[in-house]
C-alpha cells in the first residue's frame, strides 16, 4: 500500500477511540478521532503537557499514585511527587517530631511489586514506599479511573470504564498494527541516518515474518509475528523476557550513589529529604532523556547537598617523612577552580594550617587516612590510623 492509496475506513462507528497505557514507570494516554483515523491513521492525539517544573514537560506522568491517610485519591503522576515532597518538607520543618506524610500512602512502580508476585488473585496486595499493605485491584483502579477521568468517557462503578467497551490490547500486537501505517526510512531499519527518506507507507507483504521487541520501564518483551493478510497477525512465538527494563538503570544509579556515599548513609537520605530525593530522581530521568547513542563527552551531574553534606569529598593516605615524626603538617588553600594544579595562582587564597597527629611507632611505612567533609558552613577533617582505625587528632590554625 502507497501512501497515495485510499485509507480504509474504520468500521467502526464510535466516535471517538481512547487508549490509556498504564506504565511500570510512566502512564500516559492518547486518542483518535472516527474522522482522523479515515484521513490519517496514524494521527492520534497525546497529552504533551505534563509538568513536573523545571525543564521537565513530558507526554507522559509517572506511575505515582499518592493517597490520603483514609485511603481516599490525593494526587497521581508528578503531582503525587511534588505534593509527597512538599509534606515531608513541612513535616521537616516541624517541632512536634510528627511525621505527616508518612501517614499517607505512596505508591511508585507498582506493577513491577506484582511482577514478583507468584500466585496472583483478587485479594493479593502491594506494598507502598513504607511498606504499608493495600489490595492491589484497589490501587490499580484509582490509578486508571484518575487517567479516564481525563477522557470523556462514561463511568464503570470501580475503574471507570465501561466494560462493553473496553479492549485489552497487547503492546507488541499494537505496535505492529501501528507500524502498518507509518512511513519506513533507513533509519527504522539500520539505526543510520536516511539518505532519502521514502514516502512509501510500510505495508508489510503477507507471509512477512519478523520480531518485536518492548524494551519498557520494568521489563523487556520480545516476540515474534507473522502477517497472515491485511490488518491481521499471527503470533510465532511466545512473548519472553524479563525485568531488564529502564528501571534497571535507575538501579545501577542507586547503586552507584550507595558505593560513593554508603548504604546507611543513603538510606537516611530517603528517609530524612524525601523532597530531595524526588529532585534528585527527576534530575536523573532529565539526564537520562539527553543521552543518545551519537553524544560524547563527559555528563554534569547535580546532586542535593542534604546527600552531600557529612559525607568525605576527600580522603588520602599520608605517612611520615622521619620515623620520629608525631605530626603532620598541611597548608590549606581555596580555589574557585575544579582542580587548580598549583597553589601560587591568583585564584588561590591561603586559609590556614592543618596539623594532624599520626601514629608513635618508630616506622615511615605506618600511615594515616585524612578525609575533609565540606558541610553547608563548615570543613570537618577526620583523621585515622590505618591499622588499628583509631581516630587522631586534627587541629586547624586560621591565624596567619
Amino acid at each position: 500500500m502507497s501512501s497515495s492509496s485510499k485509507p480504509k475506513k474504520t468500521v467502526s462507528n464510535k466516535l471517538v477511540v481512547a487508549a490509556i497505557d498504564f506504565g511500570t514507570t510512566f502512564s500516559r494516554y492518547a486518542y483518535s478521532m472516527n474522522h482522523d483515523f479515515n484521513e490519517n491513521p496514524s494521527r492520534v492525539t497525546i497529552n504533551s503537557n505534563w509538568v513536573a517544573g523545571g525543564q521537565l514537560i513530558s507526554n507522559k506522568t509517572p506511575t505515582v499514585l499518592l493517597l490520603n491517610p483514609d485511603r481516599t485519591f490525593k494526587a497521581f503522576g508528578y503531582d503525587a511527587e511534588s505534593q509527597y515532597g512538599e509534606l515531608a518538607a513541612q513535616d521537616a520543618e516541624r517541632n512536634d517530631g510528627k511525621l505527616f506524610h508518612k501517614e499517607h500512602f505512596y505508591f511508585r512502580r507498582l506493577k513491577m511489586k506484582l511482577y514478583k508476585t507468584k500466585n496472583l488473585m483478587r485479594s493479593t496486595e502491594i506494598e507502598d514506599e513504607q511498606g504499608r499493605k493495600m489490595n492491589a485491584i484497589e490501587v490499580f483502579s484509582i490509578c486508571i479511573k484518575y487517567l479516564h477521568f481525563r477522557l470523556p468517557h462514561q463511568c464503570h462503578p470501580q475503574t471507570g470504564l465501561n466494560g462493553s467497551r473496553l479492549t485489552i490490547a497487547l503492546e507488541p500486537e499494537a505496535a505492529s498494527l501501528f507500524c502498518m501505517h507509518v512511513p519506513v526510512d533507513k533509519m527504522a531499519i539500520t539505526g543510520k541516518p536516511a539518505v532519502n527518506k521514502s514516502p512509501q507507507i510500510s505495508a508489510f507483504p503477507i507471509g512477512t515474518k519478523y520480531m518485536v521487541v518492548n524494551a519498557g520501564g520494568g521489563t523487556i518483551d520480545i516476540t515474534v509475528h507473522e502477517v497472515i493478510d491485511e490488518g491481521h497477525l499471527k503470533e510465532l512465538n511466545l512473548a519472553s523476557g524479563g525485568a531488564w527494563g529502564g528501571t534497571m538503570v535507575d538501579k545501577a544509579f542507586e547503586d552507584f550513589i550507595i558505593k560513593l556515599f554508603g548504604g546507611k548513609s543513603y538510606e537516611e537520605f530517603k528517609k530524612n529529604h524525601v523532597d530531595d530525593l524526588v529532585d534528585l530522581q527527576r534530575e536523573f530521568e532529565l539526564k537520562k532523556r539527553s543521552i543518545s547513542v551519537s553524544k560524547v563527552g563527559k555528563e554534569t551531574f547535580k546532586l542535593p547537598v542534604t546527600l552531600i553534606v557529612g559525607q568525605a569529598q576527600s580522603t588520602s593516605r599520608y605517612s611520615k617523612l622521619e620515623e620520629d615524626q608525631i605530626s603532620l603538617d598541611f597548608d590549606i588553600y581555596t580555589s574557585p577552580e575544579d582542580d587548580p594544579k598549583f597553589v601560587d595562582g591568583a585564584e588561590c587564597t591561603f586559609l590556614g594550617k592543618l596539623e594532624v597527629e599520626v601514629p608513635h611507632e618508630k616506622s615511615r611505612e605506618t600511615g594515616v587516612f585524612v578525609s575533609m567533609i565540606f558541610g553547608g558552613t563548615e570543613l570537618t577533617v577526620i583523621a585515622k590510623e590505618e591499622k588499628s582505625g583509631k581516630t587522631k587528632k586534627a587541629t586547624f590554625n586560621f591565624l596567619k
